[in-house]
C-alpha cells in the first residue's frame, strides 16, 4: 500500500501491479511509518516524522519545520498530542507546497503495544491522540491526508478488562476508522505450511548429502593413506 500510495510501483510484485492496473501514474504520497511500542503514541510520531523529514529535506535546519521536528526529538521533555498533530498538519502542507508529495499517509504500525500501553495507563489518555487523527484525516480536503493503523486483533479486544466506560469512550474512537478484516484463508495458510516444511526438506536433504559425501571422503582417505 505504501509503495503504491508512494508512487513505487516498480518495488510491487508483478502479480499485485496487474491487479491494481498502475498503468497509469499513481498519486504520490509520502508513507510515514510509525512503529508502535509500549509508549506514548506521540515520543513513536515524532521520531517517524524526523526520519520523514530528514529523507525529504536532508539534515539542513533551513527548513524552519525540519529544523523544529530536529529540535523536539533531542528534546527530553514529552510534547504534547496538540503539538503533534500540528506538526502532521504543517508538515503534510510543507510537502505539498514545496512539491515534494500530494500528501501524506501515516502507518501506525503494531498499534496493538500502543493500546496495551494505554490500557495500563489510562489516566494518560493516549488513544485520544489516535481520535484527533482520524479527525484530521476526515477533514483534510484538498491537502490529503491518510491514517492507517495495523492491528492484530480487534480494537474493543485491547480495552475488556477496562472499566466501562473506559471502554464504551474506546468504542467511539475506534468507529473513527474504517475497519477491513485480513482473514487469510485456512486452504492458503494449509500451503504456505506445507511449502516451508518442503524447503526445510530440502534443505535438510542437501545437508546430509554433503554430510555423507565428506565421510566417503574421509574413509577413502583412512583406506588409501598418502605415503
Amino acid at each position: 500500500m505504501a509503495h503504491l500510495l508512494a508512487g513505487r510501483e516498480a518495488n510491487l510484485p508483478p502479480q499485485i501491479r496487474s491487479v491494481t492496473e498502475l498503468g497509469r501514474r499513481p498519486p504520490s504520497f509520502l508513507p510515514i511509518l510509525v512503529t508502535c511500542a509500549r509508549q506514548p503514541l506521540s515520543a513513536s510520531i515524532l521520531k517517524a516524522l524526523h526520519l520523514a523529514a530528514t529523507k525529504v529535506y536532508g539534515r539542513t535546519t533551513k527548513v524552519k519545520l525540519a529544523g523544529e521536528i530536529k529540535r523536539l526529538v533531542s528534546s527530553t521533555s514529552e510534547p504534547a498530542d496538540s503539538h503533534i498533530l500540528d506538526l502532521i498538519t504543517r508538515l503534510n502542507t510543507q510537502l505539498i507546497v514545496d512539491s515534494k508529495a500530494k500528501g501524506l499517509v501515516l502507518i501506525l504500525d503494531e498499534l496493538g503495544k500502543l493500546l496495551e500501553f494505554a490500557g495500563l495507563h489510562p489516566g494518560r489518555q493516549d488513544v485520544f491522540l489516535l481520535q484527533r487523527l482520524a479527525e484530521a484525516a476526515s477533514r483534510s480536503g484538498d491537502e490529503p491526508m491518510f491514517i492507517v493503523s495495523l492491528l492484530h486483533q480487534g480494537f474493543s479486544a485491547y480495552a475488556d478488562h477496562l472499566d466501562q466506560s473506559t471502554e464504551r469512550e474506546w468504542e467511539k474512537i475506534a468507529g473513527r476508522f474504517e475497519e477491513i478484516v485480513f482473514d487469510q484463508p485456512i486452504g492458503q495458510i494449509a500451503e504456505l505450511i506445507s511449502r516451508e516444511i518442503q524447503r526445510r526438506t530440502r534443505r535438510d536433504h542437501q545437508k546430509t548429502q554433503q554430510l555423507l559425501w565428506s565421510l566417503e571422503g574421509v574413509k577413502d582417505t583412512i583406506k588409501n593413506p598418502v605415503q
